[in-house]
């Protein structure tokens, strides 16, 4: 704005009185000149009072009509100044006419300044240079002159243009003027910007005290005291500060001086009060000096708060954040925690030190919570990393102690072999490790294995017990691989070990040397070491071992045929009603036959048969029923019993049998066409059976014996697959793959009887040709080879092959994983077992592949049946009770599945209760008891490191209940250490896609941060 002081309307006042000089020609002009500058002067009056609406028109008005070129020149340019001071864009045109008009005149620089002053004014910071750049300021009044510098300098400023602004604002920072504030707040902005702190602070000083520029320049001043790391100086200054509007800017940079001094609990209320200023963005660093003091001030929720969310970044701050982090969680007592931020501190690595001493603490805590495998692997690493560490003695110590503690065998093996030079102590728990890593492998059944690692513990007999133990586990591997002799040599060595006289494995030796035994036809030495074995606690306190130990005492009577000793110990399981009875009475019937005691062996049969309708040996008994009465010649009786097993019992072993001795029953009693009948009935349905042949030859002796050849060759005419006799070639081709077979060269019998099956598809032995065909190709592993021979067998017709055909069939298509075929198999294997083994292995394969069909309710009725059936043993039993609470899980019904699954926890410790120990967690987190879910996973990792998918799983659902529990550092640490650790792709692109949906969720909470102090504070 411009004003016209009374010095100036002086000016032009006399003017007009030099112009009226008396002269006749000039008065007349003079007259109508007076009546013009009256409008002139009138613009003036109205300039100096700021109307300048009303001071534009009047100039406008004089300059159209004045003939005077001075004052018209100062008109235009007033009109033109009035345009600029009303935003009037006019006044661009009006004012670059004076300078282009009048470039010589007095009015051109103020006009060029004018022009300048419009720009500015509206913003236009460039388009404003372009005019000022050209004014002289000599050309200005000292007012104007001060104004052009610093609407000038601002310019050069807000264009960055700081050299230039700065040259600028020196012409007027010192004069005591309406600018001085502004010029040294800009003048000393722009040399603390360039890093010429001393002179910037000169500039604040000058100015600190101002109202408008002051408060902007205490920030600054703090600033450079801060930035100088003059912490008390800075301290000192904030404490003259009044100005509540800056105080939060201040009490950032005091706070972070008091932090620098060491001065915690000081900081905490200026960082407290800067921290939560909504307008200020803070940076990570803000938010982790307010952390640590917290920490040190002992307030642990509040510094977990703050440290916990900058933890998880990839820098070297984030490391300080972790490791102070994992110290409030350990101040709290949450060592979980603590632990966890341990190792994302140790992993970031950004500084030795702390990286040291993080995984130190992270191991530390690992041993203490019993996280055995993180234990093991990080204290041999810090042992071999920071062999000068002071720290150095305890982690040996917690290393040995763990080794002797440990769970994680596997890991515990590998760490123990990777040490060059192990010592007395490293050797002594390599026994111990390698002994129960062998075990672990054996209830995995995973023998091969188990073997390799009970030999390797046997090196050593530092713990006598276990040195015993790793002799009686040999003796079971040599057992299953069928080395009879080697087993029993392991037992005997075993128990000649003084410490394993009170164990229950003293007495199982008992009782396994005389399997070995029973397997070697050493029937006396067997019953010796069974009959020691039954006297023994172990064997009277578990009544299934015992009752097996007993059957095969009197099974080994029986085969010696010391029939009273063997009826006698029989008769001990029949009394006691043991499992098994059923097969006892069949045995004692048996002997009775023997005996030719025939009253008493039906008797004992009936008994059977009427106290155990359930009994597999029900058919058995019947059939030897019906033999006695054919065997004493009561045929009526004889005839009603074999009717009653080919009615009722189609698909017993002994269908074949009893349509023979049906035949022989109306043989004996002469009734020919009879006989003719059921032996033909049996000659179709089973041609190539050993029957079928000895019934032919009745046959043929009936005609025969009455002159009838003709009527014999006519009758074996109508039989399928007859002929008189098998071809020479036939019967050569057999007998001789059968001599291989017997002599157990499967290579010569497999070509054999795939030669047989080749020639003579139909041929007599044909059904023999296959199955023992199968029975090389699956010793040979030639599996595929196999299968085609037990099902061959299996789907002919009853034969002396079915069951066991059956039995290999399924396992073998189980083994292919064709699941449908392994349940049509077993199933058929249920309704043909004649054996109770045969049961259990019907009913818990028809489990498994059901299970793996996804037929949910098939495995409950199936799991339910094989429960509470008389053929359970303690391993089906516990895959049955997990079956059912998968079936449970997936009806929902949690409280039913919760009780199965802790069955299977408590009756074993492989694979099976790593999985019911997971989903117990998983139950306790969808009852929302969440803090017994996360002591189950814990436990779970600690118990069952061994099944990694299971502990993976474990730490998913962890990371889960965190982000529950809204600890997203904990959840993210936890997901981490699956994705860096787990091999298994399916579980680690879940942790992936987890890890990502929380980062992606905390990246849309977050605001862009600008450093506190290095923001710009500018004025209006």
């Amino acid at each position: 704005m411009i004003k016209l002081r009374g010095a100036i309307l002086l000016y032009y006042c006399i003017a007009a009185c030099v112009f009226a000089l008396p002269q006749n020609s000039f008065a007349q002009r003079t007259q109508t000149y007076d009546s013009d500058i009256r409008y002139y002067n009138r613009a003036l009056e109205l300039l100096d009072k700021e109307k300048y609406g009303d001071a534009q028109k009047h100039f406008l008005m004089y300059a159209n009509i004045s003939t005077d070129r001075e004052t018209r020149i100062n008109a235009e340019f007033y009109a033109g100044v009035c345009a600029m001071e009303l935003f009037n864009p006019d006044a661009i045109n009006m004012l670059n006419a004076v300078v282009l008009k009048y470039p010589e005149h007095s009015k051109s620089q103020p006009a060029l300044f004018n022009l300048g002053k419009y720009f500015y004014r509206v913003k236009d910071n460039k388009s404003a240079l372009k005019y000022l750049t050209q004014v002289n300021d000599v050309a200005l009044t000292p007012a104007d002159a001060s104004e052009f510098w610093f609407i000038k300098g601002y310019c050069h400023f807000k264009t960055e243009q700081f050299d230039e602004a700065k040259l600028a604002f020196k012409h007027i920072k010192d004069d005591q003027g309406k600018y001085y504030d502004a010029s040294n707040y800009y003048y000393g902005y722009v040399a603390y910007r360039q890093g010429n702190q001393v002179e910037a602070m000169d500039h604040f000083q000058r100015i600190q005290k101002s109202k408008t520029f002051g408060p902007l320049s205490q920030v600054y001043i703090a600033q450079i005291y801060f930035s100088r790391k003059q912490y008390k100086e800075v301290v000192s200054f904030a404490d003259t500060i009044s100005n509540k509007e800056i105080i939060y800017d201040v009490a950032g940079i005091v706070g972070q001086s008091y932090y620098e001094m060491a001065e915690y609990k000081k900081a905490l209320p200026y960082l407290e009060r800067f921290n939560s200023n909504p307008p200020v963005s803070k940076t990570n660093k803000d938010v982790y000096r307010l952390g640590y003091c917290y920490l040190i001030a002992g307030n642990y929720e509040k510094a977990i708060d703050q440290l916990g969310s900058i933890a998880t970044e990839k820098d070297s701050l984030s490391q300080y954040a972790s490791f102070n982090l994992a110290q409030a969680y350990l101040k709290s007592d949450k060592k979980q925690q603590s632990r966890k931020a341990f190792d994302v501190a140790y992993k970031l690595g950004f500084n030795s030190d702390l990286t040291e001493l993080s995984l130190f603490n992270f191991a530390k805590l690992s041993f203490e919570l019993s996280y055995q495998q993180d234990a093991l692997k990080d204290l041999v690493k810090f042992v071999n990393d920071y062999p000068e560490s002071p720290y150095i003695d305890e982690a040996r110590s917690s290393l040995g102690e763990l080794l002797l503690s440990t769970k994680n065998y596997k890991d515990a093996v590998k760490t123990l072999e990777s040490i060059k030079k192990p010592t007395r102590e490293n050797n002594m728990a390599y026994q111990r490790v390698a002994y129960y890593r062998a075990e672990e492998l054996y209830l995995n059944n995973e023998y091969v294995n188990s073997e390799t690692y009970f030999e390797k513990s046997m090196q050593f007999d530092f713990d006598k017990r276990l040195f015993a133990l790793a002799h009686f586990w040999m003796g079971e591997l040599q057992y299953k691989k069928g080395n009879y002799a080697k087993a029993y040599v392991y037992y005997q060595k075993f128990q000649q070990f003084p410490q394993t006289k009170d164990t229950r494995f003293f007495s199982m030796a008992l009782y396994n040397k005389g399997y070995t035994h029973v397997k070697q036809d050493n029937y006396s030495e067997a019953i010796d070491d069974l009959k020691k074995f039954i006297e023994t606690d172990y064997a009277k306190n578990n009544v299934e071992v015992y009752t097996d130990a007993m059957m095969r005492i009197s099974d080994c009577y029986f085969v010696l045929r010391n029939y009273a000793k063997a009826i006698e110990s029989y008769e001990v399981i029949v009394l006691k009603k043991l499992n098994g009875a059923d097969y006892a009475l069949y045995q004692q019937a048996m002997i009775l036959g023997v005996e030719n005691k025939f009253k008493q062996k039906i008797t004992t049969l009936n008994t059977l048969i009427s106290n155990y309708k359930k009994s597999p040996y029900i058919d058995d008994a019947l059939f030897e029923i019906a033999n006695v009465n054919l065997q004493t010649e009561n045929y009526l009786e004889a005839l009603q019993g074999f009717q009653l097993i080919i009615d009722n019992y189609p698909r017993s072993m002994y269908i074949r049998k009893a349509m023979l001795n049906k035949g022989l029953c109306y043989y004996n009693q002469n009734k020919d066409e009879q006989a003719l009948d059921a032996f033909k009935v049996l000659i179709i349905n089973y041609s190539t059976s050993d029957e079928a042949r000895e019934a032919l030859v009745i046959v043929k002796n009936i005609f025969v014996n009455k002159g009838e050849s003709e009527e014999y060759l006519e009758f074996v005419k109508v039989l399928p697959n007859i002929t008189l006799s098998p071809t020479y070639q036939d019967s050569v081709t057999y007998e001789s793959a059968f001599n291989a077979y017997k002599n157990g060269d499967c290579d010569k019998a497999i070509k054999g009887f795939g030669n047989y099956i080749t020639k003579f598809g139909g041929g007599f032995f044909i059904l023999k040709a296959n199955y023992y065909k199968a029975e090389c190709d699956f010793k040979l592993k030639n599996n595929d080879a196999a299968l085609v021979g037990y099902e061959y067998a299996a789907t002919y017709n009853r034969n002396d092959f079915t069951e066991r055909s059956t039995r290999h069939t399924a396992v073998l298509y189980f083994m292919k994983k064709n699941y449908e075929k392994a349940f049509e198999y077993y199933s058929s294997l249920e309704r043909i077992a004649s054996t109770r083994d045969n049961i259990g292995i019907a009913l818990l394969g028809q489990m498994k592949s059901a299970s793996l069909l996804n037929k949910g309710d098939t495995v409950s009725q199936i799991g339910f049946k094989y429960i509470n059936s008389a053929v359970t043993q303690k391993d089906g039993l516990i895959e049955a009770h997990l079956h059912i609470a998968r079936y449970y899980t997936k009806l929902n019904m949690i409280d039913s599945a919760f009780a199965e699954y802790q069955y299977v926890l408590k009756e074993t410790k492989n694979v099976l209760a790593a999985e019911a120990k997971f989903n117990i967690a998983l139950i306790q987190s969808q009852k929302k008891d969440l803090k017994k879910s996360k002591k189950t996973i814990f436990e779970l990792a600690d118990n069952f490191s061994a099944y990694e998918y299971w502990v993976a799983k474990g730490y998913i659902l962890l990371a889960d209940i965190y982000l529950i529990e809204k600890d997203n550092f904990q959840a993210k640490a936890t997901l981490q250490s699956i994705i860096e650790n787990y091999e298994g792709a399916d579980l680690k692109q879940i942790a992936i896609d987890k890890m990502k949906a929380i980062i992606d969720a905390e990246d849309r909470l977050k605001k862009p941060q600008t450093p506190p102090a290095d923001r710009e504070v500018q004025p209006n």
